[in-house]
């Protein structure tokens, strides 16, 4: 697939992996910051299979895309991605490579605070980057058992060196554990990613979902499409449908060496 179409659908992406988005000046409610924390909490403690399917609609590719990989956050960084099928063909040696890049990456973004699914597992929300605009955030929906927030972007915000202030979020949150239940993604104008790209418009579904009852819900499916245009007069309106399965309970990469210091005992 195109390597621009690649990145612009990664900024979009890169803002579901970790919605979270600590405020600037005014503080978010209590309710939202818990539901972020606890996502992003759980994000990093579960392994999962994610396949995705991109239905690019271009005039060079019209059929899907398919690309599965196993992601492991408790492996070291440049084994966490495990390419099973890469734009529908058996992964390369310069896909291996590639996905290796890519987990070492990450490690360098988590040690920044950035990017990536989840974060270092430290569940205070220090790591998250500071992109809502709390100060103009409004509830569009309550009822006795959720609470629905409209959630724009602070002007100026950037995710991979794109600026997405055109973009808001609504995030449905279950009152009785703060845990989000549906999030909602809209660009409200068009924005400009890599200087040759125009993203003119953008809408993103995420579900939620229980992999354990014992633990928080973490996010299982992404369905959406843009619509981008390039120089060249190249077009795109790429739907996609990524769905996160087979997950299993892991402990993190970081956090392999971490014990519980008990009573100390004197032998004699």
């Amino acid at each position: 697939m195109n390597q621009r179409l690649h990145f612009i659908l990664s900024v979009f992406l890169g803002l579901l992996w970790s919605p979270g988005i600590a405020a600037t000046a005014t503080e978010v409610p209590p309710l939202l910051e818990q539901a972020l924390v606890n996502s992003s909490r759980e994000d990093n403690r579960w392994a999962y299979t994610e396949t995705t399917v991109v239905r690019p609609k271009s005039a060079k590719e019209k059929e899907d895309v398919l690309t599965i990989v196993r992601f492991d956050p408790s492996k070291p960084y440049p084994e966490q991605y495990t390419p099973l099928l890469v734009e529908g063909k058996k992964p390369t040696a310069s896909d291996l490579k590639e996905y290796r890049k890519k987990g070492e990456k990450r490690a360098e973004d988590l040690e920044k605070g950035e990017g990536g699914p989840g974060g270092r597992g430290r569940g205070d929300g220090a790591q998250l980057n500071a992109l809502i605009d709390a100060e103009h955030l409004t509830v569009v929906a309550d009822t006795p058992t959720t609470v629905t927030y409209r959630v724009p972007l602070r002007k100026g915000a950037k995710v991979q060196g794109a600026q997405v202030d055109k973009i808001e979020f609504e995030i449905r949150i279950a009152k009785a554990d703060a845990s989000i239940e549906r999030m909602a993604m809209h660009l409200n104008e068009s924005m400009r990613v890599m200087l040759v790209a125009n993203v003119k418009s953008a809408d993103f579904a995420v579900d939620f979902a229980r992999v354990d009852p014992k633990y928080a819900p973490v996010m299982t499916r992404v369905k959406g499409e843009a619509k981008v245009s390039m120089l060249l007069l190249a077009r795109f309106s790429p739907h996609i449908d990524l769905s996160r399965k087979d997950h299993e309970r892991v402990v993190p990469y970081d956090d392999r060496f971490q014990v519980s210091i008990g009573p100390l005992n004197v032998l004699k």
